[in-house]
């Protein structure tokens, strides 16, 4: 069983490598903004706003990803016998 803080750290690592691909993705697009989002967001070219609104899908998937196994997690902790208003499986 995973527990929440594992999940969170993978969430982590998986955002922080996406980030990584996205700045490498914007500089080849658009070397004049060395990479940096809010440059690309505001003076980019065309390929450069393409690759910020894929990095903005795959983190939009990915948290979507990490909520769903968080709010498991959160279940599986609080067994069976305790079941709280807050939890989305238990109502």
């Amino acid at each position: 069983m995973k527990t929440t803080s594992r999940i969170y750290d993978q969430h982590q690592r998986i955002y922080a490598s996406l980030m990584n691909v996205t700045k490498l993705r914007i500089r080849r697009a658009h070397p004049e903004t060395d990479g940096n989002s809010l440059l690309a967001h505001n003076w980019g070219n065309d390929e450069a706003k393409a690759a910020l609104a894929w990095s903005y899908e795959q983190s939009k998937r990915e948290r979507e990803v990490y909520e769903r196994l968080y709010d498991i997690a959160q279940h599986q902790n609080h067994g069976a016998d305790f079941k709280p208003l807050w939890c989305q499986y238990c109502k």
